[in-house]
C-alpha cells in the first residue's frame, strides 16, 4: 500500500495527520504562516471537523511547541500517532507531510 493509500484509508485522522507534521516542522522554520493557513482552509473546506479540530490542535501545537526542546517534541509526536498508523516508517511520515502540505498548498 502507498502512503496515499494509507493516508486516504484514514481519513478519521487526518487532523492528527496534519497536527504531527506540523507540530514536527513549527520550530525547525521549514513550515511558515501561509503554508500553515493553506493546511487549515484545506481541512476546512474538505473535511469540516478535522478542520475545527487541527485548528485547535495547532493553537496548542504552538504553545507546546515552545515550551519543549526538539527531544521532547519528538517524543511526543511519536506517543500521538495513532497505533492504525505505527507502521509508518520516519520516511513514510515525512512523505505523509508532504503529501499533506502539497494538497493544501495547491488547493487554496
Amino acid at each position: 500500500m502507498t502512503t496515499s493509500a494509507k493516508f486516504y484509508a484514514f481519513d478519521s485522522e487526518l487532523a492528527l495527520l496534519a497536527f504531527i507534521y506540523v507540530t514536527a516542522t513549527l520550530a525547525d522554520g521549514r513550515v511558515t504562516p501561509e503554508e500553515r493557513a493553506g493546511v487549515r482552509a484545506f481541512f476546512g473546506r474538505r473535511y469540516p471537523e478535522a478542520g475545527e479540530r487541527l485548528t485547535s490542535f495547532l493553537a496548542d501545537a504552538r504553545a507546546r511547541a515552545t515550551a519543549m526542546d526538539r527531544e521532547e517534541r519528538l517524543a511526543h509526536i511519536d506517543a500521538a500517532i495513532p497505533s492504525a498508523l505505527a507502521d509508518l516508517s520516519a520516511e513514510e511520515r515525512a512523505t505523509l507531510g508532504d503529501e499533506i502540505m502539497q494538497l493544501a498548498w495547491c488547493d487554496h
